[in-house]
C-alpha cells in the first residue's frame, strides 16, 4: 500500500511539474534545424551567405556556427560590422527564432530596400545560438528551464541538474563569464534566492569555450553594434532594452547618452505583447561579467541586451511566438538602418582611415575621442586591413587624436559630427626617425 501511495504521489508531482513547464513545441528550431538551414542558405545564396565554424561547446564539443550576410561575402570588406546572437541562455529560445526568421526575410527580400543597402554597405553576422549543449537540454525536454552550458563543475563525469529552476550544480552562466567585472559574479556555491547555482560565473574569466569563441569574433571583426537576445524568466525584466551601462545608477559611461539614444531607437520600434505600449529603454546597472559591458569596454561596441517577450519564455502558440518575433525584428531593422550612411534622419557617425604618411599603407592606430574617453577602456583601434575606424557619436564638436608607436601623434580639433550622415576625418601619420640613446641608471 505504501509503495502504491508513493507511486501516486510521484506521478502527481511529475504531472504538476509538467503542467508548470510544458515541453517545447515542435515549431521552434532545434539545433540541428538551425545548422541545416543556415548551411542550405549558404548553398542557395553563395554570394551573400557564408557559414563559419567559430568554436565548440564546452562539455559536449558541439560545433558553434556564425553566418555572415553581405555582398561579396567571402571578402572582408571596408564596411561597418554588426553582430546578432540569438541566445546564450539555453531556455531563452525566442532569440533563436528572431535571428532565423530575420535572416530568412533579408534573403527573401534582398533586392528591396533597405535590405539591398544592408547587403551592399554592411557586414551582418548572425550566431543563431551560442549555447548548443544547453539548448539540447531544453529541446530534448530534459529540463525546459535549463539556463547554462554543461561544464562538469564537480568533475564526477555526470551531468548534475535538477528539473526546474535552480539547483543545477553543473554548468556556467555564459553571461557571467566575460572578463570585465567577472570578479563580481556569483561563485558556484552561492545559494541565494530561489535559483542557486544558475548564475555561476565559471572557474576563471573567459573559462568557457563558448565565451572564447565570441571574444575571438569580436577581436577579428570589431563590431560597431551588437544585439544579444534574452528573455526574463521572472518577468521583472521582460520587454526591455538594456544598454551599457550605469553602475549602481551612479557611474555612467562616457557614451551614456549615445548608447541611451541607440537603445531608445530600438525600443521605440518594438511593441509589447498584446499592448499599445513599446519596450522600455534602460542602462544595465550590474557588474558581473556580462557580455554587453565587456564588448563596450574592450572594443567600444554598443551592444544591446534585449529581453524579448514576457515571462512566458516559450509561448506554446505559434501565432503568439510569431507576434513577438515580428515585433523584435523591427528593432533589429532600426539598428541596421542606423549603421547606414544617412538612411535615418539622425545616424551620426565619425569615421575615416589612418595611413602612413610616407607609404600610404593602412595603420592600426589608437583613436581617442577626448570627450568620450575613460581610463578603463581598452584602446579603440583602427583595423589593420584598411586602417578604418568607426565611432558612433551624437551630433557635436569633438577633439580626435590618432596615435601609434613610432609615429607622431596627430590631433584634429573641433571635428563637427552632424545628424545628416557620416563625418569622415582621415589621419595621415608621420613616421618618427629611429633613435638610439645610452645612459646610466643609478639606484639610490
Amino acid at each position: 500500500m505504501k509503495a502504491i501511495l508513493l507511486i501516486l504521489i510521484t506521478v502527481a508531482f511529475i504531472s504538476q511539474i509538467s503542467a508548470q513547464y510544458p515541453p517545447v513545441p515542435d515549431f521552434y528550431h532545434d539545433y540541428d534545424e538551425m545548422v541545416a538551414k543556415i548551411h542550405q542558405w549558404q548553398t542557395d545564396y553563395p554570394d551573400v551567405v557564408m557559414v563559419e565554424l567559430i568554436g565548440y561547446s564546452q562539455e559536449d564539443e558541439i560545433p558553434i556556427y556564425a553566418a555572415k550576410v553581405s555582398n561579396n561575402v567571402n571578402t572582408k570588406e571596408d564596411k561597418p560590422r554588426i553582430l546578432v546572437i540569438g541566445s546564450l541562455h539555453a531556455e531563452e529560445i525566442l532569440g533563436n527564432e528572431i535571428v532565423m526568421y530575420h535572416m530568412e526575410e533579408i534573403l527573401d527580400r534582398r533586392f528591396q530596400l533597405p535590405y539591398r543597402r544592408w547587403l551592399n554597405e554592411l557586414e551582418l553576422w548572425f550566431v543563431p545560438n551560442l549555447n548548443p549543449e544547453g539548448l539540447q537540454v531544453v529541446m530534448d525536454d530534459l529540463d525546459p528551464t535549463y539556463r547554462k552550458n554543461k561544464r562538469d563543475n564537480n568533475e564526477n563525469g555526470i551531468f548534475d541538474f535538477v528539473y526546474g529552476m535552480g539547483q543545477d550544480i553543473d554548468g556556467v552562466d555564459l553571461n557571467r563569464n566575460f572578463p570585465f567585472n567577472w570578479g563580481h559574479g556569483d561563485t558556484l556555491y552561492h545559494p541565494t534566492g530561489t535559483e542557486p547555482f544558475d548564475y555561476y560565473r565559471g572557474p576563471y574569466p573567459a573559462s568557457e569555450s563558448e565565451t572564447q569563441a565570441i571574444m575571438a569574433m569580436a577581436e577579428e571583426h570589431r563590431f560597431v553594434y551588437s544585439i544579444i537576445w534574452h528573455s526574463s524568466r521572472s518577468g521583472l525584466f521582460s520587454e526591455k532594452v538594456y544598454f551599457p551601462f550605469s553602475w549602481g545608477e551612479e557611474r555612467p559611461t562616457p557614451d551614456f547618452y549615445l548608447s541611451q539614444s541607440i537603445g531608445q531607437g530600438v525600443a521605440a520600434q518594438i511593441r509589447k505583447y498584446n499592448s499599445s505600449l513599446f519596450y522600455e529603454n534602460l542602462p544595465s546597472t550590474g557588474r558581473n561579467g556580462n557580455a554587453d559591458d565587456w564588448f563596450y569596454q574592450a572594443y567600444g561596441t554598443i551592444q544591446l541586451l534585449i529581453e524579448a517577450g514576457t515571462s512566458n519564455l516559450q509561448p506554446q502558440n505559434f501565432d503568439h511566438m510569431m507576434s513577438i518575433v515580428n515585433e523584435c525584428k523591427k528593432g533589429q531593422t532600426w539598428l541596421f538602418n542606423r549603421a547606414l550612411n544617412g538612411f535615418l534622419d539622425s545616424s551620426p557617425m565619425l569615421t575615416g582611415h589612418v595611413t602612413d604618411a610616407v607609404t600610404g599603407e593602412p595603420l592600426a592606430a589608437e583613436i581617442i575621442v577626448e570627450e568620450h574617453q575613460a581610463d578603463y577602456f581598452a584602446p579603440r583601434m583602427s583595423d589593420d586591413e584598411y586602417g578604418r575606424y568607426w565611432r558612433p557619436l551624437q551630433a557635436g564638436l569633438y577633439t580626435v587624436t590618432a596615435r601609434k608607436r613610432g609615429y607622431e601623434v596627430l590631433t584634429h580639433n573641433n571635428v563637427a559630427v552632424n545628424n545628416s550622415g557620416w563625418r569622415v576625418r582621415n589621419f595621415s601619420l608621420q613616421p618618427l626617425p629611429e633613435t638610439n640613446f645610452t645612459g646610466t641608471i643609478l639606484l639610490e
